[in-house]
């Protein structure tokens, strides 16, 4: 998908990008969601691990969060261990997932909302006038015009 314009540019296909994206699809938004890496999801960046009442919040079909899909196992609790000091256990009832197809689900769900997906896409430049340049890997550059841009990119977003 190539729009030269769309209400809402999602960069960032994380887990934050994925559900702002489909909550904005869902709202009847022009959403055009870009990843810089080839596949959503991977390489795997961060924890396996989330809180059973988040699961609930997700609105994702029961097939994308039966266990097999992104769930590995369910969790009573953590133990956290730092050394020299003793173990510190917490009560947290939960989900460890396999982060990879969590992000997956999102972003499935996002475009089945209707939000237009560009992996491998990375953002070159932000101007004033607010177009935002991109670039597919081996592909031509082009610009968007986005009414609104959600940085769900990172710490080091452009």
């Amino acid at each position: 998908m190539k729009p030269t314009t769309c209400d809402i540019l999602v960069v960032g296909a994380g887990p934050a990008g994925g559900a702002a994206a489909r909550a904005a699809a869902e709202a009847g938004a022009r959403v055009l969601l870009v990843e810089r890496r080839a596949a959503v999801g991977l390489p795997v960046q961060c924890a396996e691990y989330i809180p059973a009442m988040l699961l609930g919040q997700l609105n994702l079909p029961k097939d994308a969060v039966a266990k097999g899909s992104f769930i590995a196992q369910k969790t009573e609790g953590m133990r956290t261990f730092l050394p020299g000091e003793p173990f510190h256990e917490t009560r947290a009832p939960g989900y460890v997932i396999h982060r990879d197809r969590f992000d997956q689900a999102l972003v499935a769900a996002a475009v089945e909302a209707g939000a237009g997906l560009n992996t491998g896409t990375r953002v070159l430049s932000y101007a004033q006038n607010g177009d935002v340049s991109l670039k597919p890997k081996g592909g031509t550059a082009f610009t968007v015009t986005p009414r609104i841009i959600i940085g769900a990119d990172g710490p080091h977003s452009t």
